[in-house]
């Protein structure tokens, strides 16, 4: 089966919205395929993105970097920032830009009783 070389943004598969992504937690086999070593790796590329509604904790990094997006349902969720590795220019998360996330996954945050996205691979970020 052939690779498709460009598609729509409005394409689910290869964008989903937030609540299409999958969790963390769990093993999702719309997005993973197990390996006989018990590794899971994507079985395909799929990128969340979001217009940036709200900045206001973006720069603070002692909190952890932090913006409030708008899906392409309408609903609005948090990224989180927590790097690893990689590099992005955090000056870039300002209200009316959009965030796009490489292989996103919706983590559970207990302290903030909410799920959100959490970034700690900084090269699959573009703003």
């Amino acid at each position: 089966m052939a690779l498709p070389t460009h598609t729509s943004l409005q394409n689910r598969l290869y964008f989903p919205s937030f609540a299409e992504l999958p969790q963390a937690d769990e093993l999702d086999n719309n997005y993973f395929t197990e390996q006989p070593n018990g590794m899971l790796l994507p079985n395909r590329t799929w990128t969340f993105f979001g217009e940036i509604v709200g900045d206001s904790l973006s720069q603070l990094s002692v909190l952890g970097h932090r913006v409030e997006v708008r899906d392409v349902t309408g609903s609005v969720h948090s990224i989180l920032f927590f790097p690893t590795s990689g590099s992005l220019d955090m000056s870039g998360l300002r209200t009316g830009a959009t965030v796009f996330v490489r292989y996103a996954m919706r983590c559970f945050f207990s302290d903030l009783a909410t799920e959100a996205i959490k970034v700690e691979e900084l090269n699959f970020v573009k703003v």
